[in-house]
């Protein structure tokens, strides 16, 4: 529930800083063999980060966080 809270925030955000670099893949001569690697490995990386953001964090969350019904029945059970 919260991945789709923030969803469209966290996709807007990396589209905005990758769509200066996307232009940069395609430049030619001399410079843009040059220059290739530094946006490819910026989209690589944002791109990654928007899969950690949305799949691997989520999951994490959810295998650690204890539940609300787990701290009360625990709550109980010291008294």
């Amino acid at each position: 529930m919260a991945v789709g809270e923030v969803f469209l925030p966290v996709l807007s955000g990396t589209i905005t800083t990758l769509a200066p670099f996307i232009p940069l893949v395609f430049w030619q001569g001399i410079i843009g063999k040059f220059m290739y690697f530094l946006p490819v490995t910026l989209i690589i990386s944002l791109l990654a980060s928007l899969f950690v953001a949305y799949i691997i964090n989520p999951v994490f969350a959810v295998d650690f966080m204890k539940s609300h019904e787990e701290e009360s029945k625990r709550a109980w059970q010291d008294y």
